[in-house]
């Protein structure tokens, strides 16, 4: 029999936060969303990083005027203005001076830079930079190269089933959207990803949780968050946790 393979799906965000890696360190794929529409004001073009008081947003501007029905593939980054550089100055300046700052900084300036066209493709190579650098051992797939139809639930499923999945790892929210009988009428486990936010020091104020992965980085190093990661790797709720049969 074949072991068990663990899939994650989620939408490619943009420098994304503790928890993302969090369920993607216990997937053995991870599975970008893009295939589907552009959800406008979300994570997926922006993130959060510490401020003086509390969190400031860095938000990566795009092509939405007369796209309203575009998929997050499709989805063009607009380069009018300098935000690489707005974006480069100010984690600098917020983080310029903590212990681990040059682990990170350097790895997303040269991806900044190469001024990628396509958002879901930056997003993509941000993702896969930071899982070398923290050592979490993931498949990455784009789910546009899956050609799987449906729409929640469904294609969920249809995700999972596409890269030979036998175990869907789903957010602790999924239960506000998905059916989760669907899984194991389809022959899948269903598996919930639990995640406790740590609080380190964050070397100014009061803890804000929630912040880009930048942030655990340069305060915590590349080491301390490798290693919270993989001591939450076996960390997750199976749908009988939830619903006990008797």
């Amino acid at each position: 029999m074949s072991p068990n393979k663990v899939v994650a799906v989620h939408q490619p965000n943009y420098l994304p936060w503790l928890g993302f890696f969090d369920k993607v360190s216990k997937a053995d794929i991870l599975i970008l969303m893009d295939n589907v529409q552009y959800p406008k004001r979300s994570w997926t073009n922006r993130t959060r990083v510490r401020s003086q008081d509390g969190g400031a947003w860095l938000t990566v501007p795009v092509k939405v005027k007369g796209r309203y029905h575009q998929l997050i593939s499709e989805v063009e980054i607009l380069y009018e203005e300098d935000w690489v550089g707005q974006h480069l100055k100010t984690l600098e300046r917020v983080y310029g001076r903590l212990p681990f700052y040059s682990e990170i900084y350097g790895h997303v300036e040269t991806i900044l830079t190469q001024r990628t066209t396509q958002l879901a493709l930056l997003n993509t190579e941000i993702i896969r930079m930071v899982c070398s650098f923290l050592a979490v051992d993931v498949q990455i797939v784009s789910a546009k190269d899956l050609s799987v139809s449906g729409k929640a639930t469904d294609l969920l499923i249809g995700l999972t089933k596409a890269v030979g999945g036998t175990i869907y790892l789903s957010g602790e929210g999924g239960r506000d959207y998905q059916d989760d009988s669907r899984f194991k009428t389809a022959g899948l486990e269903l598996c919930y990803q639990c995640f406790e936010h740590p609080e380190y020091d964050q070397n100014v104020g009061l803890f804000v949780p929630g912040l880009s992965i930048f942030d655990v980085v340069c305060n915590c190093g590349t080491s301390w968050a490798s290693g919270f990661l993989c001591a939450s790797k076996s960390k997750f709720f199976r749908e009988a946790d939830f619903f006990p049969t008797s």
